[in-house]
């Protein structure tokens, strides 16, 4: 698991991944390059992953648009399906 910045996180003993950018596109949903100036908010999140000391997988992410209820396409529910009301 080493990527994109992982000699800083070397020298710490912390081996992260490559850099995941998460998007909408009709690739699989993930596009290996990203730059802001042509991406037209189609990549949503960037992601890293790494582990904990006890081995636990965590992520490190952070959002590239705004969200508002546009973004909404589905009816929020449970786990169990049973609609959630505000």
């Amino acid at each position: 698991m080493r990527g994109a910045g992982a000699n800083d996180q070397d020298a710490l003993g912390v081996a992260v991944t490559e850099i995941t950018n998460h998007s909408n596109s009709l690739e699989g949903g993930h596009k290996k390059h990203y730059d802001p100036a042509t991406d037209d908010g189609d990549v949503f999140v960037r992601s890293l992953y790494f582990k904990d000391p006890n081995g636990t997988l965590l992520e490190f992410a952070c959002w590239t648009t705004t969200f508002d209820e546009s973004d909404i396409r589905h009816v929020a529910a449970t786990a169990d399906g049973v609609p959630v009301t505000a």
